[in-house]
């Protein structure tokens, strides 16, 4: 029901109602993404899902059935951070419960970019032909 107070005094004034889907803005890519994260079909022998689990309070898991791995030769699970039920953290630490899985954080990928934008010799077709030159070392992960 419409309240009176939100419709023009005027009848002849037209008048939409905003549809909350409308005025909601779409997700965005980050921008490293396109350089850094592997095409999907290049991603046919890596795990199709991968369990994290909140490093805040260890007990919750997440199943992340569309992983993003990164182009590297030895490819590293770009971590997601979902909101965690127990803690209530939005962005807790969360990481692979396989030890055996090598990930990283987007955040080290997001200033990687950024270290590259402002470099003027980075030419974006590098990334795919040598992708181990432009990742951060395992050390940050």
């Amino acid at each position: 029901m419409v309240s009176p107070a939100t419709l023009p005094s005027w009848s002849q004034v037209k008048y939409i109602r905003p549809d909350r889907k409308l005025l909601a803005a779409p997700p965005r890519k980050p921008e490293w993404e396109e350089f850094f994260v592997r095409p999907a079909q290049d991603c046919i022998n890596l795990p199709k899902i991968v369990r994290i689990v909140c490093r805040r309070c260890r007990s919750q898991k997440f199943d992340d059935h569309k992983p993003r791995w990164t182009r590297q030769i030895t490819p590293r699970y770009i971590l997601r951070r979902p909101g965690c039920g127990n803690c209530h953290q939005k962005n807790t630490n969360w990481r692979p419960e396989d030890p055996s899985v090598m990930f990283i954080d987007p955040s080290h990928l997001s200033r990687k970019r950024s270290c590259l934008k402002e470099n003027p010799a980075f030419d974006p077709a590098d990334v795919i032909q040598h992708p181990d030159w432009y990742f951060p070392g395992s050390s940050e992960t």
